[in-house]
């Protein structure tokens, strides 16, 4: 009975390839078969950005973390961008004076300059979109060569002309 069980409940990852890591719900989103770059051009600016509702994703970078119990995602930055994704939850940890990105212990990989670029790349293709991050220090510095605060290594980066800095004083910007 067990075996029947087994191979019932794991019959659909096996079959159609549609789970990640043994998990099928109903209820998830499969970015890979969404493409949505453009859902906010029908939207007017004048639209108030705390009047949306916003799909997002919950630790953005950790789509190959290579540790099955970090990884929230099962796609790539861009790939959530051009499914239609327009909040992320990115994590950095200071590390040799620069932001990299992590979940809890695990590093993903990535630099917060990795994060900017494809954002940025997306914004600068699709004029027409916003994009809502919130980044969070994920923990202490890395190493004993950092001089910096994370404050100032965020400073240090080049948002162009697509940086709203968020105030607890003001309202929520206009798209």
């Amino acid at each position: 009975m067990c075996i029947f069980y087994l191979l019932f409940t794991f019959a659909p990852c096996l079959v159609y390839g549609s789970c990640y890591h043994g998990y099928l719900s109903a209820f998830s989103f499969d970015a890979n078969l969404a493409h949505n770059p453009t859902w906010m051009a029908s939207i007017p600016d004048e639209v108030p950005l705390s009047s949306l509702s916003v799909p997002g994703t919950h630790d953005t970078m950790t789509y190959e973390i290579g540790d099955e119990f970090l990884e929230c995602q099962n796609w790539n930055l861009s790939t959530q961008l051009n499914a239609g994704v327009r909040y992320f939850d990115i994590r950095a940890r200071l590390r040799e004076n620069e932001l990299h990105i992590y979940h809890a212990w695990g590093y993903t990989g990535f630099s917060f300059q990795d994060v900017l670029h494809d954002m940025t790349e997306f914004l600068d293709s699709n004029p027409s979109e916003t994009i809502i991050m919130r980044l969070k220090q994920e923990g202490g510095p890395i190493g004993e060569g950092n001089t910096r605060t994370f404050e100032d290594a965020f400073n240090q980066y080049s948002f162009g002309d697509h940086l709203y800095n968020y105030s607890s004083t003001e309202p929520l910007p206009l798209l």
